[in-house]
């Protein structure tokens, strides 16, 4: 009776895998057609020309490059590219497009793969298809930007862990902690503020092994592997500016979202907090900028704090209409989106725009808020891998909400960490709809 069981159960998850290998697949096809329908093989996302810049100046001044861009912003996602470049030039924007797409039909149908051993088993071709047709995010994979490669690299260090967790009780995860740590570094690498959702998952990692010891001394290794990509990043600008820095765009971002007449987002007219600057060097410059920020910060919490608060429902705000906050304007789902088509003509932007298009931008957001913390709490309640799961999943996204709550509001922010943000809300969806039941079996 017990072989029997466990042949259907193993016949179910075949016929599972097999559905979330056919969505990976026809996804990737389907970008792939697209692809070659975009002029050069890929889209310019908001800080594409940025990147662009940054290669360029690499290809012509090599590693070493004084080009700005590649110091106001991170250098890593532009040196990504330039060995695309070194490959075939010509073909660097497109070939890296077709990179990122492949990437993350991969990732998801790795994390997928790995839920079918969870109790949301049966519901993981359900996650596949939405992380693989949420227009969004997986058409952002078509544009030159570091979101797409990043959030799929969350999905696969969680994948990692999951694996980790279905193996012996006993296992280090020494392979497991490695790949992760690979794919983490190359994240920092791009965006390095995104070591605050790594971080969570090496606690989880921590806390939940059977053999801390050893899988302390793994994590430590892991944890140097991630640090060395953005020393390199620093040592690069070092040689190249004498600066130890990373970036110098902190403290520009930052005095846009504060201000006497700052509403916390980016579209809006506000100076910010007017600012002293004494120093010559970027690197001193956007020093001083983050501290005169904080300054008018700390002297103005009531503003503060309701700056907070707005910038909260801009991370969580829809890509277009009225309460749309941040800088997605190029994101690909608008070029076909029927409310930015229907906004195009004179009465339906006044509709759109509206206090009907007010309404129903609310409830959008309001509903994706409330179906991930519902979707959360369910994953909780569920117990076991589900409740680790769900916690470094949900912090990782609130962790990034409160970066954009400290910097500025801009729904942008939400996309690395939307797979994760995607999948809680599915899972609050179900739980409504009485599909999932928020209890332990």
């Amino acid at each position: 009776m017990a072989k029997k069981k466990q042949n259907a159960q193993r016949q179910l998850q075949n016929r599972v895998l097999r559905n979330i290998i056919w969505f990976a697949t026809a996804a990737f096809v389907i970008k792939l057609i697209t692809q070659f329908n975009i002029q050069g093989g890929a889209w310019l996302g908001a800080d594409g020309e940025n990147y662009v810049q940054g290669v360029n100046g690499l290809i012509k001044d090599g590693l070493f490059s004084k080009e700005n861009h590649l110091l106001m912003w991170p250098a890593g996602y532009p040196l990504l590219m330039l060995i695309i470049a070194k490959i075939h030039l010509s073909a660097t924007l497109a070939v890296t497009a077709f990179l990122q797409s492949a990437l993350y039909s991969f990732s998801v149908y790795y994390f997928a793969k790995e839920l079918i051993k969870t109790k949301l088993a049966r519901f993981s071709p359900w996650i596949a298809f939405l992380l693989l047709f949420n227009p969004t995010l997986s058409l952002s994979s078509l544009a030159i930007g570091y979101e797409s490669a990043i959030a799929s690299g969350h999905l696969l260090i969680a994948a990692l862990w999951l694996k980790w967790r279905h193996k012996n009780a006993e296992s280090s995860g020494r392979q497991e902690i490695l790949l992760s740590s690979l794919a983490a570094g190359f994240m920092v690498f791009m965006q390095p503020r995104l070591i605050t959702t790594i971080l969570i998952f090496v606690l989880i990692w921590f806390f939940t092994a059977t053999n801390k010891k050893v899988t302390l001394a793994s994590i430590a290794i892991g944890m140097l592997i991630v640090i060395i990509f953005p020393l390199g990043l620093m040592e690069r600008n070092k040689q190249a500016n004498g600066l130890n820095s990373i970036s110098t765009n902190l403290g520009y971002t930052m005095n846009i979202g504060y201000g006497d007449t700052a509403t916390g987002g980016y579209t809006n007219g506000a100076k910010g907090v007017p600012c002293a600057v004494t120093a010559k060097d970027p690197a001193g410059i956007d020093n001083q900028k983050v501290g005169c920020v904080l300054s008018w910060a700390a002297a103005h919490p009531t503003k503060t704090l309701g700056l907070f608060v707005k910038k909260a429902f801009y991370f969580w705000s829809p890509w277009s209409g009225p309460v749309a906050n941040g800088t997605m304007a190029r994101n690909p789902w608008l070029k076909v989106n029927p409310v930015s088509n229907i906004a195009k003509s004179k009465d339906g932007f006044a509709f759109i725009y509206g206090s009907v298009g007010k309404v129903v931008g609310w409830i959008w957001l309001l509903l994706g808020m409330a179906f991930f913390g519902v979707g959360g709490v369910c994953l909780w309640k569920l117990g076991g891998t589900e409740k680790l799961l769900g916690i470094a999943m949900g912090s990782g996204v609130l962790v990034q909400m409160l970066i954009s709550m400290a910097t500025i509001g801009d729904h942008r922010f939400r996309l690395p960490t939307m797979p994760y943000s995607l999948v809680l809300q599915l899972a609050g969806l179900l739980f409504l709809l009485r599909k999932l039941p928020a209890r332990q079996n």
